[in-house]
């Protein structure tokens, strides 16, 4: 005799749309890491691009002093390259400059073990110390990009 329900059961259904589930957020998980190694991209992009601008700003002023303060109407591109809404959300920048010398930090979301960015005057553009230590931080300790609240050079 034939059997003529052909159907799936209930386990068999459970089943498959248990392992569509786990293979679906497999594949959610890696596109969020990628968007955020995407993100820091942006991020030391936009740092490089500020060191171009500060090329130019040095250039007609003849000093860092009040690089980090430019105005909406300075012609160096530095204003928008200073601004927070030019980064990825939640990017957080630290900027100091002095006479002689400059620095400019940002925060990395997607870098595991490596939380900043740093560029500055000494063509430095690196996301550790100086002895290779990651940065753990923005500000504020010895292993952040900046020691202190607007640092003038890289940790």
């Amino acid at each position: 005799m034939i059997n003529k329900n052909k159907g799936f059961t209930l386990i068999e259904l459970l089943v498959v749309i248990a392992i569509i589930g786990i293979l679906a957020s497999i594949v959610l998980g890696a596109l969020n890491q990628g968007r955020k190694k995407g993100n820091d991209a942006k991020v030391k992009s936009q740092l490089a691009n500020l060191r171009s601008a500060t090329s130019v700003y040095v250039d007609r002023d003849d000093t860092y002093a009040g690089l980090c303060a430019v105005a909406s109407d300075d012609n160096s591109g530095l204003y928008s390259l200073l601004q927070t809404s030019s980064y990825p959300t939640a990017t957080e920048i630290d900027c100091g400059d002095s006479q002689n010398e400059y620095s400019v930090a940002a925060t990395l979301q997607g870098t595991p073990g490596n939380t900043a960015w740093c560029v500055d005057d000494k063509n430095t553009s690196r996301g550790t110390t100086v002895d290779g230590t990651p940065y753990t931080a923005l500000t504020g300790s010895a292993t952040a990009a900046h020691t202190t609240v607007g640092a003038t050079q890289c940790n």
